[in-house]
């Protein structure tokens, strides 16, 4: 996990970064904005390996608690022993909606230089 821990630390910073920007953006930022837009999305692809590891450990504990729970219990046991697995499913969700936060300033800057 240590490499998904130096992903989510990049993420971090390019979050940063972009969050840095705020009333700088013109026309002239839009590079900057494209280069985060890529180390973003690489990192985001990067870490969606990680939560498909972390699935397939949740479903086999999910199904591992099924021979002696019920299915809401089974559930809710592997949940609480795979805490992982739903962080990064939010942290990645997060990190795609900063992903199109960008694309949209990119599109606006773009429209403001050629309106």
């Amino acid at each position: 996990m240590t490499e998904a821990k130096e992903i989510l630390d990049e993420i971090r910073q390019i979050v940063s970064n972009y969050n840095q920007l705020k009333d700088k953006l013109d026309f002239n930022e839009t590079q900057t904005i494209i280069n985060l837009m890529k180390d973003l999305s690489s990192n985001l692809f990067y870490l969606e390996d990680y939560l498909d590891t972390e699935r397939r450990v949740f479903y086999k504990t999910y199904i591992n608690y099924l021979e002696s729970y019920s299915s809401t219990e089974s559930e809710k046991r592997a949940k609480h022993k795979h805490f992982n697995k739903r962080k990064l499913e939010r942290i990645i969700t997060a990190g795609y909606k900063v992903l199109d936060t960008m694309k949209s300033h990119q599109s606006l800057l773009k429209s403001e230089k050629n309106g």
